[in-house]
């Protein structure tokens, strides 16, 4: 019934807001109206894939954001995309304190082996086959035309690096669905949390550099791009060290409303990092590493933000998924099977020698790679950075061909995860 109701608003919608007396009442303008859709109709979207189609909400969130969206009904248009763009400050930011608080140091130290080898291997080989890839097709992609091949690298390199990105929230939705224990989950968990930061800091860097080579004050050198680059980090760093601390202080003294007060730290922290064109994810990921490392306070952490995140990702992923230019998308939905294509091809290939060399044998070597495929919450960061950062139809069109990529690998990502925990023998 409730599924019912639900389309039947939708649909009651887009004809209100197509009928030309809309526009005279200012009806069809309504922000708030569309924010109240998105949070009804979304999240009954997520709990219909969930339920029904086995697959995360997440999911459901983007596919409902496809359909509302500007290229659907047109429900969501773009002047409500713009409107609505201080949701990714704050979903930003709950996603990256959330990923910094799921890093565990005596996790990491024991089985640091294992995470830098196949966090090595799948840096090295899954960014530098989808750069190569993309250079050796390039003139057969819309969004490289007109570019030198500077300029074409330095946007493979940006595509490439957000390519090895996962997603450590699918990866624990999935798990704890199906009740997985042991040492091959834990690798599986460790590893997309681990690499989730490894990415940041890289994709740190690939933009900076980007910047360097599209800025109209001339390029920098790389000495200074380096510079800058490192610059950058360490400060951004020292200001997560910084706001962890005081997140520690705030959980310790102010018991009460413990869920409002890190959601306010975690977005004002966010936005006055992004006004300083600092690392804000990299600052909230390192706060969020700080609380669960040096103090007791870890698990509250990750329970207050839980509390207060699911409205918040339900417009920020909803919104992405209606940020889809369907017109673009079908110049460039080959590309985007393909980078997904790929991409599997090469986490294979990654995965695979990692997992060996780190003396696991038999089916951790066959099966274990299939557990990184999904892309979410940062991957979509990292878009949306890309959006925010960089001008002109080459950055829309790039954006909308990456979150298609997402959107696919978000939709069968998690179907394989839970195929690599039964073949693996640690689902329950």
């Amino acid at each position: 019934m409730i599924y019912f109701v639900v389309v039947l608003l939708t649909l009651i919608i887009f004809l209100v807001r197509s009928f030309p007396l809309a526009e005279e009442l200012q009806f069809a303008d309504n922000a708030g109206m569309v924010l109240g859709l998105l949070l009804v109709s979304s999240l009954v979207a997520g709990q219909f894939t969930k339920k029904k189609l086995l697959i995360p909400m997440l999911s459901g969130f983007l596919l409902y954001g496809i359909i509302a969206g500007p290229s659907g009904l047109n429900i969501i248009r773009r002047e409500d995309i713009e409107a609505l763009n201080f949701i990714d400050f704050i979903a930003l930011s709950l996603i990256a304190i959330t990923a910094g608080g799921e890093l565990r140091w005596q996790t990491i130290r024991q089985r640091f082996r294992s995470y830098s080898l196949i966090t090595f291997f799948q840096l090295i080989i899954i960014s530098g086959g989808i750069i190569m890839g993309l250079i050796l097709f390039r003139n057969d992609i819309p969004f490289f035309h007109g570019f030198s091949l500077e300029e074409t690298t330095v946007i493979a390199l940006l595509i490439g690096v957000l390519m090895v990105a996962n997603s450590p929230a699918t990866a624990i939705a999935v798990i704890k669905e199906s009740n997985a224990k042991g040492e091959n989950t834990d690798l599986i968990l460790g590893v997309a949390v681990f690499i989730d930061l490894i990415i940041i800091v890289c994709f740190a860097a690939a933009v900076t550099l980007a910047v360097s080579i599209f800025s109209d004050n001339g390029q920098l050198s790389l000495l200074q791009a380096g510079y800058t680059i490192g610059t950058h980090i360490v400060i951004s760093t020292l200001i997560g060290g910084a706001v962890g601390g005081l997140l520690i202080v705030g959980i310790r003294f102010l018991r009460d409303d413990l869920a409002l007060l890190i959601l306010l730290v975690a977005v004002l922290a966010f936005f006055s990092v992004h006004l300083l064109e600092l690392e804000a994810m990299l600052t909230l990921i390192v706060a969020g590493f700080v609380v669960q490392n040096f103090s007791r306070f870890g698990a509250e952490l990750i329970h207050n933000v839980e509390r207060s995140s699911l409205p918040f990702y339900i417009i920020f992923f909803t919104i992405a998924g209606a940020r889809i230019d369907f017109s673009i998308l079908v110049n460039s939905w080959m590309l985007a099977l393909s980078l997904v294509a790929l991409r599997m091809l090469l986490m294979f290939l990654s995965t695979a020698p990692a997992v060996w060399l780190s003396e696991k044998r038999g089916d951790s070597v066959r099966y274990l790679w299939l557990g990184y495929l999904s892309q979410a919450g940062v991957s979509l960061g990292l878009v949306t950075i890309i959006q925010h950062t960089f001008q002109g139809a080459w950055a829309a069109d790039l954006s909308t061909t990456l979150i298609a990529v997402i959107a696919i690998n978000q939709i069968a990502g998690p179907i394989l995860l839970k195929k690599s925990l039964d073949l693996l023998k640690e689902s329950h």
